[in-house]
Order: structure tokens, then sequence, then C-alpha cells
């Protein structure tokens, strides 16, 4: 069919391959933290075909029943004919002991989809291969470290040192990225995940991702010790792509603070109770996008494994991950000097 790459990450080994070199150059880029060398079968094994329908989107075919609008399947797998949030995307997807197996398929859409690709922010190729990434690789192990390994996806970042981590969470806008990368200032700290993170009922766990920034929040990371280092790419006019080094990353953690960030008109830190955090975690997954997205696709997933993912399950061990740990409310204030708000929540911590 073309190159395969390997990625893994939490002993979870995704293979893709595709027709389509530009694709996969794109995701050797934007994926090279997770790069590996293949060893025996993947877990996940996901082919994008560049070009060709998989599946006529009026008809049930080839012994499918239709579940719906979108949706057909067999005794096996699922065909999602359709995706909203890429049209011309199609995803074939079956579960057996050796893994989950992915075949997807990308057709340039008609004149009126390209305008909805335009008006959703999808409209040049970059765009399109980083949606593609996450149905064919973010997505999938996700939702397979879930199954496997009951570890679940959270809209937060963290940070560690050598006593533990400090776990941040806040909506977009809030100031949780630049607020996370300030604390690299300190040469004791590492990153674990700027954007999403994982959790079991007792520590954290990084999901690497590029780093995005426009200049006026990389202007307010004055400096970062060499730590913060520009890629040369840039994800949409107003943000461009950033690395932190393997030297500045850790990859899991015992957490020891809970920040829930808003904006407000001066810096402080309040005490809020687990229960609290807890909601306001479930709000935040609720309301990011890519998790949103995430969520509709896990469920596609589910149908081929019937209480794979346990909502409950993951309720609970994000209950008792945070009942271990103080929770706050850290309020900044625009434009504040970072390094004061880093302060105050070291000063909390007494490291």
């Amino acid at each position: 069919m073309g190159e395969s790459l390997s990625f893994t990450i939490h002993r979870t080994w995704l293979a893709l391959e595709s027709n389509n070199g530009a694709f996969l150059a794109y995701a050797r880029e934007h994926l090279a933290d997770l790069l590996s060398s293949p060893v025996g079968k993947p877990d996940i094994q996901a082919r994008l075909h560049w070009g060709r329908e998989l599946v006529p989107m009026r008809a049930s075919v080839n012994g499918y029943h239709r579940l719906g609008r979108r949706f057909l399947r067999d005794d096996n797998e699922i065909v999602q004919t359709e995706i909203l949030t890429l049209p011309g995307l199609q995803l074939q997807t079956s579960l057996a002991e050796t893994g989950l197996c992915i075949d997807a398929s990308f057709q340039l859409p008609s004149s009126r989809m390209k305008r909805i690709l335009a008006l959703g922010g999808k409209s040049d190729q970059a765009q399109i291969y980083a949606t593609l990434i996450c149905y064919l690789v973010y997505f999938p192990l996700l939702w397979y470290i879930g199954r496997a390994r009951q570890m679940y996806p959270i809209h937060a970042s963290a940070v560690a040192w050598p006593q533990g981590a400090v776990i941040l969470a806040g909506l977009g806008g809030v100031g949780r990225s630049t607020t996370t990368l300030a604390f690299l200032s300190d040469p004791n700290a590492r990153l674990l995940s700027e954007n999403l993170i994982l959790h079991d009922k007792m520590r954290v766990y990084a999901f690497p991702e590029p780093i995005r920034l426009d200049n006026r929040s990389r202007a307010l990371l004055i400096s970062l010790n060499g730590r913060l280092k520009p890629t040369g790419r840039s994800y949409s006019r107003s943000r461009q792509v950033y690395k932190v080094p393997a030297s500045a990353r850790v990859q899991s953690a015992m957490p020891r603070l809970f920040c829930s960030l808003r904006q407000g008109s001066e810096v402080d830190l309040s005490l809020i109770s687990a229960e609290e955090a807890l909601a306001i975690l479930m709000s935040s997954d609720m309301l990011a996008r890519e998790l949103n997205e995430y969520a509709q696709q896990a469920a596609a997933f589910n149908l081929l494994s019937l209480g794979a993912d346990n909502l409950q399950q993951r309720i609970e061990s994000l209950k008792r991950l945070l009942k271990r740990i103080p929770c706050y409310e850290l309020t900044i204030k625009p434009g504040e000097d970072l390094s004061n708000v880093v302060a105050l929540v070291r000063n909390k911590l007494q490291w």
C-alpha cells in the first residue's frame, strides 16, 4: 500500500499506512514524540486509502445492514459512510483478538462540502491532515488505552517535579497552556502534557501533542531555559507550533495538587472540594472540541465491543484521584507576570 509508520504510547502500538506520502510525512513530523520501531503485531492497524471510496454512501451493500444515516454494520465491522467533522472521510472499523483495525478513505469533497470545511477552519491541507491524524491515531489510541489499560483522557495539563505533579484545568482561552509552560522556568520541572492528560485511580500520564501558541501567549513565556523550541511549522495563521525536548518531559507522575483556572482582576488561590473539581473537569471535557469529537468516535468503536467504555468506571477513577489531593481554584490576571502565578502555586506546595 505504501510506507508504514509505527507509534507507541503507554505500551500500546499503532501502525499507520497510506498511499499518500505527503500525509505520512506530515504524520511523521506531527507525531515525532510517539515514533517507534515495529515489534510483533500492532494493537491498532490504521490504513488511509487516499482518493478511494470504501462503501457507496447511499446503499447497504456486501452484506451490511444499516444502523443509521451514516452507519452500516455486518457481523464483524462498523462502516461510517460519512464523518460530519471531515466531509470526504469514511471509516471501516473491525475488532479482533489481534486488535483494532481501521481502514479509512478520503476523497476531496464537493464544492459545497469545501465551503463547510472552510467554515469549520479545516479547508487547507495541513488542517485536513491534522484531522485525519485525530481519527486514525489519537482517537483509536485513546479508546484502546482506556479499554486495555483503564487509563482515561481529561482536558487538562500537567507539569511534574520529583515530588509529584500539578494538574491544571480550564476552558480554552483562559491561559492554561501558557501557565503550564511557565512552570518550565524551574529547571526541576518536567512537562507531562499541555492539552490532554490520561489518568487512572492513582497517577496521571502524558499524551504528547504539538504545542500551538499565538504570539501573545509566547510573549508571556519570557524565559524557559531554552525548553520551548519553535518547529518552524504553523497550525494556523495565528498559531505557531512549538516543542519541548524529551529532557524536559516525563511520562507519568503521582499528582499532588489540582488547580482549576479562571481569569479575574487579581491573582488568587482558593480551596475547592474534590466534588467541585470533578464537576469542573467533567464540564470542561464536554466543552472541549477535541474530547467532544473523540467521545462521538469512541461511541462508534463501542458498537463493536459493548461495555468497553464504562462511563461510571471513568468517573469513579477520576473521583478517587481527586480525593487524594488538595483542589484549588486558581485566578489569573490577564497579562500578569506568570512568575507570580508560578510562585503562588509553588508556595502552596512548599517545594
